[in-house]
């Protein structure tokens, strides 16, 4: 075969690799007429011309030793006209596979090149191997090998592309990088012409029956390649990105939440065209792929397989997830108790997702709530404000699932969950001096308030406490955990209204306190001032309505003498906003 194709390609071969390549050529192939072998070495004939900048996509000639020039394009159009695309798709997986396995990721871009031409150039009928009228009749076993064919150069090019088996230190020295914008582009490339001509009735079968085999190992590369993390380069985002809304346009789903999820039955009915090719949704194949090779490797170890499985997960909403509920909690349960920050962090935040997007009596089964919560109680101690910060609205998630919110004051003096993991993180805040972790405790006690209702009194004296003290010292230009502090007095007041009065006095003192701190020596900027007193102002309109008299008297007393305009206007425009209608809406919200 191979010396036919010398035969009939000489005038070809002659033109662009010169007659010298050519004789060599016939001389090599002249025993063993191999076409694989005879490709593989027209390939490496190609590569050997390729200039210094070779990957650059404006490279349209390629110069050989002799000075003259050849064009990639022409020979990337002719290619197909010597050899089948089952030869070159094979011929190519071969070498590549074989050039990775040697690290020769160079000569590996320079072939990724040259495949880039040809499926750009190629016919429908050539990529597929066979033609529409073959199509038009019932499957063969030319169709079969036409199909294995482009399977497994696609999953080969998956494998090629997976970051997945990398620790961050194999990935941070990895040369195989700077293959990877090549590898998408041609991984795209065969996308676009699996999708191309996609209505057509007579290959359309064919090309969805090639993408139901490989879709899973193509959204897990893109997944790998969309994001902020440091092996992501913007070539491979953009790519990514690209490829990924082609499989969803060829499997027939609306967006990435729709080619996760799928849709049930009842949608289906409901729906004109009802073609999805993964009613189910993709995830479940997704997660039993990181199954298998989760056993293999460790998960915690590999960022870009963490990447994968956070971005899969996060995308599937509430009633899709609760089917794959068991699959997904050890996973993500082992990266809660890993050492590393990022991976914590990671973990906390897609088990919110979970929580938040799987039915509560789902949750309860098995006794997984109950494994939840002990594991974030566990970190409950962490020093890291960005794992605290996560990591309260998470505990406070899963402690909603494990007790509702209670509506009135409860007779057991028992405490509850809720009760002692918020005297723990009282606790922490006495005495917490780290600017960043006191700012990581506040940004969700006022959660917890609302949580706990009216059964906030159980630590009412401590929580003032903690509130007043953050009141009264300023943490910068940003003064979050003032800004915070003054939420969470708000939530004491209407969650407890009842016990107010008995402690106004010492809010009082406190907001005026914080009306002159702010108005003569914060450094905050104006606008993050003015946040503060419409702050200030509501809680001061809500102690009136709660206290009524006693505290407008005193109000009253400071609207003028003070010296401080802001303050005066601040306590009048309190005054005046309680004595109005908003004296209404607040009495509404108690």
């Amino acid at each position: 075969m191979a010396e036919e194709l010398l035969q009939e390609c000489n005038p070809i071969l002659a033109e662009i690799l010169g007659e010298k390549t050519l004789q060599n050529l016939i001389e090599k192939h002249k025993d063993n007429c191999n076409p694989s072998q005879f490709l593989k070495d027209v390939f490496d004939d190609i590569c050997e011309r390729f200039p210094q900048y070779f990957d650059q996509d404006n490279v349209v000639f390629v110069r050989g030793k002799s000075g003259s020039k050849f064009n990639l394009l022409e020979l990337a159009s002719q290619i197909p006209k010597m050899c089948s695309s089952r030869i070159v798709f094979r011929t190519s997986a071969e070498y590549l596979k074989e050039l990775e396995s040697t690290k020769n990721y160079v000569q590996c871009l320079k072939i990724c090149r040259i495949l880039n031409e040809i499926i750009k150039n190629c016919s429908f009928d050539w990529f597929n191997g066979i033609t529409a009228q073959d199509l038009n009749v019932m499957e063969t076993l030319e169709i079969k090998e036409s199909k294995r064919t482009i399977v497994e150069f696609l999953s080969l090019l998956s494998k090629l592309a997976s970051l997945m088996p990398f620790s961050e230190e194999q990935l941070n020295s990895h040369g195989k990088l700077n293959l990877y914008p090549r590898i998408l582009l041609l991984c795209h490339l065969v996308v676009q012409k699996i999708s191309a001509n996609l209505c057509a009735e007579i290959s359309k079968s064919f090309k969805l029956s090639i993408m139901k085999i490989v879709a899973c190992e193509l959204a897990i590369t893109c997944f790998q390649q969309i994001g902020n993390h440091y092996w992501i380069l913007d070539d491979c985002k953009k790519i990514a990105g690209e490829m990924l809304d082609s499989i969803i346009i060829i499997c027939g789903s609306h967006d990435v939440v729709d080619l996760l999820c799928g849709r049930n039955s009842a949608h289906l009915e409901n729906e004109s065209e009802n073609g999805h090719l993964f009613p189910n949704g993709l995830l479940g194949q997704i997660l039993e792929h990181m199954k298998m090779f989760m056993a293999k490797y460790k998960l915690p170890d590999c960022p870009a397989a963490i990447h994968v499985l956070v971005s899969a997960v996060t995308n599937v909403k509430h009633p899709y997830l609760g089917k794959h509920i068991s699959m997904v909690l050890p996973p993500i349960l082992l990266l809660i108790d890993d050492y590393r920050v990022e991976n914590r962090v990671s973990g906390i935040q897609t088990l919110s997702n979970i929580i938040e997007n799987t039915n509560a009596t789902e949750l309860c089964w098995y006794g997984r709530a109950d494994i939840i919560y002990d594991a974030l109680c566990h970190r409950i101690h962490t020093n890291e404000p960005q794992v605290m910060r996560v990591l309260q609205p998470c505990l406070l998630n899963i402690i909603k699932v494990l007790e509702p919110t209670v509506k009135k004051v409860s007779p057991d003096l028992k405490m509850n969950r809720c009760d002692e993991n918020f005297e723990i993180i009282l606790t922490a805040m006495e005495y917490e001096s780290k600017i960043l972790m006191r700012q990581a405790y506040c940004s969700s006690l006022a959660s917890f308030i609302n949580h706990m209702g009216i059964n906030i009194v159980r630590h009412f004296r401590r929580l003032l406490r903690i509130v007043f003290g953050y009141l009264e010292i300023g943490d910068g230009e940003t003064e979050e955990w003032r800004i915070v502090m003054l939420d969470v007095l708000k939530c004491i007041i209407v969650n407890a209204w009842p016990r107010i009065p008995v402690h106004a006095d010492d809010m009082l003192k406190c907001l005026i306190k914080l009306i002159i701190d702010v108005s003569m020596s914060s450094i905050a900027p104006m606008k993050v001032k003015k946040v503060m007193f419409e702050k200030i102002k509501k809680c001061l309109v809500l102690l009136l309505c709660v206290c009524g008299e006693v505290v407008r008297n005193q109000l009253e007393c400071m609207t003028t003498g003070l010296g401080l305009n802001e303050a005066e206007k601040l306590i009048s425009d309190a005054l005046d906003a309680f004595k109005t209608n908003s004296q209404v809406e607040v009495c509404d919200n108690l």
